[in-house]
C-alpha cells in the first residue's frame, strides 16, 4: 500500500509553524501540500486538526495580548549599560515605560465596540432643498403639465 503524504508530515513541525503565526496556506506551502489537502487532513485526522487549531489559537491570543498592551501602555525591566570617563562599566536594571498608543486604542475599540467606536461618517439630510419647486418652475417655463411636475417631485422625495 502506498504511503500517504500525511504519514511523512511531522505534527511537531505543523505545531511550530502554527505557533509562529503562519496561516494554513503558508503551512501548506511549507510542508509541500495544497491548502485543500490541509482542509482534508483537518477533517480526516483529529490529531492534525487539534494541533493546528490549538497553536493557531495560542498565536492569536499572543497577538491580542500585545495589542492590548500597546493600547493601554506597559512597563518592562531592561538592563542599561553605562561607561564612565574612566572606562568603568556599570549595569543598571531599570523599568522602561511605554505609554498607550492611540492607533492601537482606535483599532481595539473599532473592532471590539463597533456600535460606539466604529470609524464611520453619517450624513443626515434634513429639510427641503427646494429642488422639486425649481423643477416645477422650469417645467412651467418649458410648458409641461402640472401632473408631470408632481410625479417628478414625488419621485425625487
Amino acid at each position: 500500500m502506498q504511503k500517504s503524504k500525511y504519514d511523512e508530515v511531522s505534527l511537531k513541525q505543523v505545531m511550530e509553524l502554527a505557533k509562529n503565526g503562519l496561516t494554513e496556506r503558508q503551512i501548506a506551502l511549507e510542508i509541500g501540500v495544497s491548502q485543500k489537502t490541509i482542509s482534508v487532513w483537518k477533517l480526516k485526522y483529529t490529531e492534525f486538526r487539534d494541533v493546528l487549531e490549538t497553536w493557531k489559537y495560542d498565536a492569536d491570543r499572543k497577538v491580542e495580548r500585545s495589542l492590548f498592551e500597546r493600547a493601554t501602555g506597559y512597563d518592562h525591566w531592561e538592563e542599561r549599560i553605562f561607561c564612565n570617563k574612566d572606562g568603568i562599566v556599570t549595569r543598571v536594571e531599570t523599568i522602561k515605560h511605554y505609554p498607550p498608543d492611540v492607533k492601537a486604542c482606535m483599532y481595539w475599540l473599532n473592532n471590539r465596540q463597533k456600535d460606539i467606536w466604529a470609524n464611520r461618517q453619517e450624513t443626515v439630510i434634513s429639510g427641503t432643498t427646494g429642488l422639486a419647486e425649481k423643477i416645477a418652475e422650469a417645467r412651467e417655463r418649458s410648458g409641461k403639465k402640472e401632473v408631470e411636475v408632481k410625479a417628478d417631485a414625488e419621485f425625487l422625495q
